[in-house]
């Protein structure tokens, strides 16, 4: 019976996990963010900012800091050295992130 009771926290803990996720790739902004990382391995800032300008328009800076901090406590990216940002390879949903970066690339 514990064993029942562990393994639906279990799974409630990863649609939990799957839901966050979702609601991250949910934003525009934070999909082209991650298209872009993606592609490329990592970026600045400065090279995210100049891609959703291209793509959407000027942003203000503190658009950009919230979606990157978003992405960043959501455990999806990781901040790199010399501040550059990468997809986080570690998260335990990269397949689920990698499969929607997929289909809309």
């Amino acid at each position: 019976m514990e064993k029942k009771l562990l393994d639906i926290n279990s799974k409630e803990e990863k649609i939990m996990k799957v839901a966050m996720v979702l609601n991250a790739l949910g934003n525009p902004i934070r999909l082209k963010i991650l298209l872009y990382l993606n592609s490329k391995g990592q970026a600045s800032w400065s090279e995210i900012e100049k891609i959703l300008e291209k793509e959407v328009g000027r942003q203000n800076p503190n658009t950009i800091n919230f979606h990157l901090n978003r992405l960043l406590n959501d455990g999806i990216i990781k901040r790199e050295e010399g501040n550059h940002y990468s997809l986080n390879l570690a998260n335990q949903s990269i397949d689920i992130i990698k499969y929607v970066l997929n289909q809309v690339s």
